[in-house]
């Protein structure tokens, strides 16, 4: 991940009352000067905001994944969150079956 993404999520663990929806979407607002390549997250890394800020990524709930899925995440190409339910989407899918994916 680049300085300006390790910048924007410093930013928004520090302004305690935004909630998942505007974290996203300050997210998605920032422009990265970093490099086009972004780290992954693993099973192990920790979720970067939101509800579940500071969880494993592995135990994080699948419907809060879903709900960012289908909250605009499923659109975007750049963000590690959004490439980390990409990669297990499958798994998710098992987990939280009743959700809508697509």
């Amino acid at each position: 991940m680049g300085r300006q993404s390790h910048k924007a999520i410093e930013r928004i663990l520090n302004i305690g009352s935004m909630n998942e929806t505007e974290a996203y979407g300050f997210l998605k607002s920032e422009k990265s000067a970093s490099s086009p390549k972004q780290e992954n997250l693993n099973d192990t890394d920790k979720m970067p905001f939101g509800q579940h800020r500071g969880t494993l990524m592995q135990d994080v709930p699948a419907s809060y994944f879903h709900w960012l899925w289908t909250n605009g995440m499923k659109d975007d190409k750049h963000r590690p969150v959004a490439d980390y339910i990409r990669r297990n989407l499958e798994a998710l899918k098992k987990e939280h079956p009743d959700g809508i994916w697509t």
